[in-house]
């Protein structure tokens, strides 16, 4: 019985390595879920990023291990939300509980606040906290400090090849127009307050990025083009994205352009519904990868595609933007959500 348990595990990991070997495209997963399975770690190991809640470190480190062992060149990312806390704690998220605690305990008056006291609130259940830069400093230093030195603990572990920070934008005014960063009893000006907040986040990136090993990966999200002097990479969630200065077909073009310029490590994230738009718009680039929705451990045959290398940079031939590889065509038809890869005969 022994021998046969010692076959199977040999086995699966042989399929586990054949697959990976058919993925051709650049692929990434996108787990913001504070569990995750061994079956699911054997799926994600098939990609080449994953982004990772920190709180897996904790849960179920074995699972974070098999990853690296299935898929030695895979890079493994840590993520997490420094703007925001679950409140009430959540029992399986033990490092968030533990810095509600001691931030409610402690330093309440990071607590991000409107004018009149009452706590800010963006995604419901959460607390927010003040990564402006106009955060009061309480023993000699700020929320963003305090929150980069606990984050960089975690980061000592080598399990990681890099750091993701959700909501990595550099303004919050949209969020609340009441807030008052400086806990002057005033609501902030808008202007002033998200270069605060820009200048806020800026650091708390730095000290990450200066507290890692150089050769670390340094991730956030929105398809901004902003701090990617130190950043490696952004994400965009559910592009297209409208929001970046541009409206035409749902904001594609501004989003491709804004992607050319995000770094090597750039991803899309789709619905299922827009995987080969995603995936086709991705391969009009070079440095775009593709994910499939939030905590997806599906495997995608789309992904096995073998276009061999480009051939040419992207063109356009009226509604549709193509490029051609050398086993095959990428199309984009941005006005209809459409994409289409023709493999060559």
């Amino acid at each position: 019985m022994n021998k046969l348990i010692i076959f199977l595990s040999f086995l699966l990991i042989f399929i586990a390595s054949e697959a990976r070997s058919q993925y051709l495209v650049k692929s990434a997963v996108y787990w913001t879920a504070p569990v995750l399975s061994l079956t699911e770690a054997r799926n994600l190991s098939l990609y080449s990023i994953i982004i990772v809640d920190e709180e897996n470190l904790v849960n179920n480190p074995e699972a974070l291990e098999l990853i690296k062992k299935l898929n030695k060149n895979i890079k493994l990312i840590c993520y997490s939300n420094p703007m925001e806390l679950f409140n009430p704690a959540i029992t399986i998220r033990q490092i968030q509980t533990a810095l509600l605690q001691e931030i409610t305990e402690k330093y309440s008056q990071w607590l991000l606040k409107n004018s009149t006291g009452e706590k800010t609130v963006f995604y419901k259940g959460m607390v927010m906290l003040n990564l402006s830069q106009d955060c009061p400093r309480v023993n000699g230093k700020n929320c963003v400090e305090y929150l980069a030195e606990k984050q960089l603990l975690i980061l000592e572990n080598p399990i990681w090849d890099g750091y993701f920070m959700d909501n990595g934008g550099g303004n919050i005014a949209w969020v609340n127009a009441k807030i008052d960063a400086d806990n002057d009893g005033v609501a902030d000006d808008s202007t002033s307050l998200d270069k605060a907040w820009s200048k806020g986040i800026y650091s708390f990136l730095s000290l990450i990025k200066n507290g890692m090993n150089k050769d670390r990966l340094l991730l956030a999200n929105k398809g901004t083009i902003e701090f990617m002097d130190i950043l490696d990479g952004r994400i965009f969630e559910k592009f297209p994205n409208d929001y970046l200065g541009g409206k035409k077909d749902f904001g594609w073009h501004k989003s491709m352009s804004n992607a050319r310029q995000t770094g090597k490590y750039t991803i899309f994230t789709v619905e299922s519904k827009d995987l080969m738009f995603g995936l086709a718009s991705a391969l009009l680039t070079d440095n775009v990868y593709i994910a499939v929705g939030q905590d997806n451990p599906t495997i995608h045959p789309e992904f096995k595609v073998d276009l061999g290398e480009p051939l040419e940079s992207a063109s356009k031939n009226d509604s549709c933007y193509f490029r051609l590889y050398q086993k095959g065509r990428v199309e984009v038809f941005p006005s209809t959500r459409r994409g289409k890869i023709t493999i060559s005969k």
